[in-house]
């Protein structure tokens, strides 16, 4: 099973990133169901399904002592092949990756990059990201480990388990 741990976008960051987005992508780019957006924690990648259930406990364990956390977008533009929305970095969030990485034995990112990816395209041109005039704030309060799974017309996200973070920052 091909495994990564995220926080969803509340509907009203749904709601918030449609206003702000381009009204239309360069050729051969599609956007992504603003269902899967999301604030990728940690990527497990191909994980055997003998080891879900202990992935689970440790999260159970894990999430509920962390408290939910408030990113602000701050400029949206191509890293690569894909649209992202950058968010400033926040020592909440970053000390829920570095425990996420600790409690599952994975080696730590040198720093964390918070982004939602909205759009990917096939090729990789240079853009250089635009600053946002407003950053709604967005609060995250839950956590979930996602199976995805490869298609053509692109991934799909299936929930497999949803851990509520403990109230406020």
């Amino acid at each position: 099973m091909r495994l990564f741990i995220a926080a969803p976008l509340p509907p009203e960051a749904i709601e918030f990133i449609q206003t702000i987005r381009p009204a239309t992508l360069p050729p051969q780019a599609r956007w992504l169901p603003p269902a899967s957006w999301h604030l990728t924690l940690l990527f497990l990648g191909e994980t055997p399904q003998e080891k879900v259930p202990a992935i689970d406990s440790t999260l159970q364990q894990l999430i509920p002592s962390h408290s939910s956390f408030t990113l602000v977008p701050y400029q949206i533009g191509w890293k690569d092949y894909t649209l992202w929305i950058w968010l400033q970095p926040n020592p909440s969030a970053e000390t829920l990756v570095k425990n996420l990485h600790t409690a599952l034995g994975m080696v730590e990112p040198q720093r964390l990059l918070p982004h939602i990816t909205i759009a990917r395209r096939k090729n990789r041109p240079p853009d250089t990201p635009k600053p946002l005039r407003q950053g709604m704030p967005i609060t995250f309060q839950e956590v979930v480990l996602y199976q995805s799974i490869l298609r053509p017309e692109g991934a799909q996200y299936i929930p497999l388990r949803c851990y509520p973070l403990s109230a406020t920052e």
